[in-house]
C-alpha cells in the first residue's frame, strides 16, 4: 500500500491514481513498448524503497549561544553608557554605570579565594 502510494504521488500519476507511462523512442511499437516496462520498472524501482527520515537538529549551537550572549553583553554596554555620567569623579574622564561594573568586575576577579 505505501508504495502504491509513493507511485501514486509522482507527476505521471492522474488523479484516479493512475500511473501513465508513455515513450516515443522506437520506430516500433513492440519497441516503445519495451521502452515503456523499462520506464515502469524504473519507476517501482524508485518507489519501493521508502524516503530516509530528515534529522532536524534540537536547540541552538554553542557558536550561536557564544554569539548571541557576546552580542546582548555588547548592547547591555552600548544601553547602559547611555545613563547619567558622574562628572565630579576624582578620575580625569567621566565614568559611567558600565565603567563602574566592569571595575568591580575586575576586583572581584582579583580576589584571592
Amino acid at each position: 500500500r505505501a508504495v502504491a502510494d509513493r507511485l501514486a504521488a509522482t507527476a505521471r500519476a492522474t488523479k484516479e491514481r493512475v500511473v501513465v507511462v508513455s515513450a516515443q523512442t522506437a520506430r516500433t511499437q513492440k519497441g516503445n513498448r519495451e521502452a515503456c516496462e523499462a520506464k515502469m520498472e524504473e519507476l517501482l524501482e524508485e518507489a519501493w524503497h521508502p524516503p530516509k527520515a530528515r534529522k532536524q537538529r534540537q536547540g541552538i549551537s554553542k557558536d550561536g549561544k557564544r554569539a548571541r550572549t557576546a552580542d546582548k553583553r555588547r548592547r547591555r554596554d552600548v544601553k547602559s553608557n547611555r545613563g547619567r555620567v558622574d562628572y565630579f569623579s576624582t578620575s580625569a574622564r567621566p565614568t559611567t554605570l558600565a565603567d563602574k561594573r566592569l571595575k568591580s568586575a575586575k576586583e572581584l576577579a582579583a580576589l584571592p579565594e
